[in-house]
């Protein structure tokens, strides 16, 4: 006699409506296989999803990190080597009026953190403020009241006095700026999605699995050890089935994040026309 006909044989049989996921038909599975199965299957899939979600995390807060270094550093290297500039050129006379450019770099690193400043604005009062203090400078002999250098200021669009100079560092600027926020804040929420999604996930893909063995008639036909080695490989195939739905979920909820924050309609069109193509090309599961 075969050990499958043995265990066949030597099992009891017995009424399923004590069971919460096995069929509840007659069975061979007990309430205390059916905890065991249940918990051991939950332990594999929890610890397949922590391995799964962590590499995503990870990823996000390395790249998050490292560009928000590399980043960093450039803003400091620019006002470093343009303050040694000025003050090699212009000497105590710049020294004198630095905060102007200071307070510069003091903004455009509020804007790149998530602060609310106008880039645009910003650059315009920066210009403004330089105006006024160079006017002073050249005239030391007057004194000019704030009502006279706020006329000035007003007129610097006609006068130009720094030619054409704050259009193309505005552009600069704004274009630079611009990506390099929106990149890092999309950085920044596929990190905080990723840690959520781990979560949640976890449960739909457990209630699928366990809608699923209620669907199989498994304890109708194999009792015993059978039983515990069946359930495991058809458990284990499962939980991969879940684990690869449930990587493509965080990457389709991680990018849909991510693109929400780009400015502009025509990059989210774009994003999204190339994330179609990526999932067109993925290769079946």
């Amino acid at each position: 006699m075969s050990a499958l006909s043995y265990a066949l044989h030597s099992c009891l049989i017995l009424a399923g409506e004590h069971l919460r996921i096995c069929p509840q038909e007659y069975t061979c599975c007990t309430s205390e296989m059916e905890d065991k199965l249940s918990q051991q299957s939950k332990l594999e899939f929890e610890n397949l999803m922590d391995k799964t979600s962590h590499f995503v995390r990870t990823t996000f807060v390395s790249r998050h990190k490292k560009f928000d270094e590399f980043f960093r550093e450039l803003l400091e290297n620019a006002e470093r080597s343009l303050n040694d500039m000025f003050v090699r050129t212009y000497g105590m006379l710049y020294m004198q009026n630095s905060e102007v450019f200071q307070d510069l770099f003091i903004e455009l690193k509020r804007y790149y953190t998530g602060g609310n400043v106008n880039l645009e604005e910003m650059l315009n009062d920066f210009w403004a403020r330089l105006l006024e203090r160079m006017f002073q400078l050249i005239n030391p002999h007057y004194h000019f009241s704030e009502d006279y250098l706020e006329c000035v200021s007003k007129y610097t669009d006609q006068l130009k006095p720094f030619g054409d100079v704050p259009r193309k560092l505005k552009v600069q600027v704004t274009r630079a700026f611009i990506a390099a926020r929106t990149f890092v804040q999309g950085l920044t929420v596929g990190r905080e999605v990723a840690n959520r999604v781990s979560k949640v996930i976890k449960m739909i893909s457990l209630s699928f699995l366990w809608l699923h063995w209620r669907l199989k008639f498994l304890c109708t036909v194999i009792c015993g050890v059978q039983l515990s080695i069946y359930v495991n490989i058809i458990a284990r195939r499962e939980i991969c089935w879940g684990v690869n739905n449930c990587r493509m979920f965080l990457f389709l909820w991680t990018m849909s994040k991510m693109i929400a924050v780009l400015p502009s309609f025509s990059l989210r069109w774009e994003w999204c026309v190339n994330l179609h193509l990526v999932l067109r090309k993925r290769p079946a599961c």
